[in-house]
């Protein structure tokens, strides 16, 4: 990525020939391994006919129909996601973007370079979901080898390989473009390999596994607190077969630690923080007063987060109760304790269906683990030769406690995608996981959980596979089927919202863009006919039309945030005309009003609204300029 941005053929071409050669290289360096693998087809057959494996292939075929049959539809994918890579792939680089929204810049941009080849190759931006496909795909094999790495007895990590993936998080993501689930198998290579190269002393393992945690944290940034952890697994090695090699060579080993220390750095995200660091003045890439989800009191933070991810783990897939729970919940933040809660995204608000953002490991997958912990244990020989280093369990909790005092998002549970395989690592390790395992009603509920899941993603309203309407009479679903409906279908709006624009503009017309809401993907048009320029708050008429913009979009947030009562004060302040004007989804004006949810200051900072001031419409507008 870096090489082709420099070479600017951030082009089909460019990647074309990229991925021939990386291929080729991949293809030389394990000619040996692909030479030795043996296709037994009978073999494979007996697995697959194995319950655990066969409900994995159901829930995996059923993803994947899912994934196919609509595009994505994530709401960061659209408000800052997929318009990043469309302005690298527009100047065929990446750069620095700039503009109201800041996250097109400040974020690790690791998932959005797996993205950039397959948008460069098919522009619709249907296939982005692959590479969460294909990690989904890895997580057995990557959960068995770390399972055992810890110590966990074989028939049980075997079968935990199968039903992790049946978490809510896993599934519901491995179909989608939320990026949260993604670097799990990175984070499990990493330290299976770390852990193992403390026991072997392999050089390239290690490497390896420096590699693998340093493009973790540029694929989600809330993966940077495993680095502790991850150092605590990796010292045996430095501190044993590094400081041998160093006495014995200090030449080659200073050569080969360095190299492997800059790939790292430029894979992982070091170099975004530098640049925010840089350009804004903070790792984050938010000044200080624009930090949203970032809790006030800390010590608050340690009760709040474990309340959000026991309710995000122990929800039943369905909650008629919602509603009512969510104005308790709106009671207790508007009332006089609201202040202790302040920085915390709605908090205690839960959704009426867990799905890709709101979802834990789910009910069954933690029931299934909470049997092996409070089980009865059973005699064994085999951790005897499987220690961890001494200090990796409270490395773990203090990564895990960093993470719960730094984040407010009411959606934690997602952001411990990476850090559930490690958990439950610990608990496996215990005598007790092993009698689960031979009970037959736990490995009947466990395969049944898996073919749960499966239903539940045919369902979800974001990619129902399952139409809602198909639903609707059934006994006991009520108004449910209607308002799954509402949420698909504002789903979809977000990846279209400015459709209605294009037959307005003319062919490979720039066009400004300064509204604080997604979509803008949208607006580049087929095949990206159309220019997208960020505008800035201090834009006028004469900076416009300076940089030769006929047309600009914007929504009532940027105009309030420029001063102005709305978008269209904003366009008759600067002499422009509004020719056309899409209002903001049902949801969407629901949550800027506070009607599912009361304005919290981090609500109105989410939405970019100063606190204090009304927006009297929920539009964003299409304005003209006259030559």
């Amino acid at each position: 990525m870096m090489v082709l941005s420099a070479l600017r053929q951030l082009t089909a071409s460019g990647y074309l020939v990229a991925a021939i050669l990386g291929l080729t290289m991949a293809g030389w360096v394990w000619r040996q391994d692909l030479l030795t693998i043996r296709w037994r087809p009978r073999a494979w057959r007996r697995r697959w006919r194995r319950p655990a494996p066969l409900a994995f292939a159901f829930l995996t075929a059923v993803i994947l129909a899912a994934a196919v049959q609509h595009p994505p539809n994530n709401y960061d994918t659209h408000w800052y996601r997929l318009p990043r890579i469309v302005h690298w792939l527009a100047e065929q680089r990446w750069h620095w973007i700039g503009g109201v929204e800041r996250r097109l810049d400040v974020v690790a941009p690791g998932v959005e370079f797996l993205w950039c080849p397959l948008l460069a190759w098919e522009p619709s931006g249907r296939t982005i979901f692959l590479p969460n496909f294909f990690a989904f795909l890895l997580l057995p094999g990557t959960a068995f080898s770390f399972f055992r790495c810890l110590g966990v007895n074989p028939r049980t990590a075997w079968w935990w390989m199968w039903l992790l993936p049946a978490g809510y998080v896993y599934a519901f993501q491995a179909g989608s473009s939320t990026t949260d689930a993604i670097s799990t198998p990175l984070v499990l290579m990493s330290f299976t390999l770390a852990l193992k190269a403390g026991r072997s002393g392999s050089a390239a393992g290690a490497a390896w596994s420096v590699l693998a945690i340093a493009l973790a944290t540029n694929q989600k940034q809330p993966i940077a607190a495993l680095g502790l952890p991850w150092l605590v697994a990796i010292w045996p090695f430095v501190r044993t077969s590094l400081k041998s090699a160093w006495r014995q060579a200090p030449v080659w080993t200073s050569l080969a630690s360095s190299a492997v220390s800059l790939a790292a750095f430029a894979v992982s995200m070091g170099p975004i923080t530098v640049l925010n660091i840089l350009r804004v003045g903070n790792w984050m890439g938010f000044p200080t007063a624009e930090q949203f989800f970032v809790p006030r009191h800390a010590w608050v933070s340690l009760v709040v987060s474990p309340f959000l991810l026991a309710r995000a783990n122990l929800s039943p897939p369905v909650i008629p109760t919602a509603t009512k729970w969510n104005d308790l919940m709106r009671g207790l933040m508007t009332g006089p304790s609201g202040d202790w809660f302040a920085g915390f995204d709605y908090f205690g608000y839960i959704p009426n269906t867990n799905n890709e953002t709101s979802a834990g490991i789910g009910l069954v997958t933690f029931g299934l683990l909470a049997w092996g912990f409070f089980g009865r244990p059973v005699r064994r020989s085999h951790l005897a030769t499987t220690k961890l280093p001494t200090w990796w369990a409270w490395a773990l909790a203090l990564a895990s406690i960093a993470m719960m005092v730094r984040n407010g998002n009411r959606e934690l549970a997602r952001y411990f995608a990476g850090y559930y395989p490690l958990w439950m690592g610990l608990i496996l390790r215990r005598p007790q996981a092993d009698r689960m395992v031979s009970v037959r009603g736990w490995r009947r509920l466990g395969v049944t959980g898996t073919f749960i899941t499966a239903a539940l993603v045919a369902t979800t309203s974001v990619r129902p596979l399952v139409q809602p309407r198909w639903l609707r009479g059934l006994p006991g679903l009520g108004s449910l089927p209607e308002r799954l409906d509402e949420i698909y279908l504002n789903h979809r709006f977000r990846a279209e919202r400015f459709v209605s624009f294009l037959p307005q503009l003319a062919d490979d017309e720039p066009v400004g863009f300064g509204a604080h809401i997604s979509g803008e993907a949208s607006l580049w048009g087929t095949n990206f006919s159309h220019h997208v320029v960020p505008l800035e708050l201090s834009d006028n008429a004469q900076s416009i039309r300076r940089r030769g913009l006929r047309h600009v979009v914007v929504d009532d947030a940027f105009a309030v945030r420029a001063g102005k009562i709305d978008g269209a004060d904003w366009a008759e302040s600067l002499g422009g005309c509004v020719v056309n004007a899409v209002p903001l989804s049902p949801d969407e004006a629901r949550a800027r009003r506070g009607r599912d949810q009361p304005l919290t200051e981090m609500t109105l900072l989410w939405w970019r609204v100063p606190p204090g001031v009304n927006i009297p419409t929920d539009n964003s507008y299409l304005i003209e300029f006259p030559n």
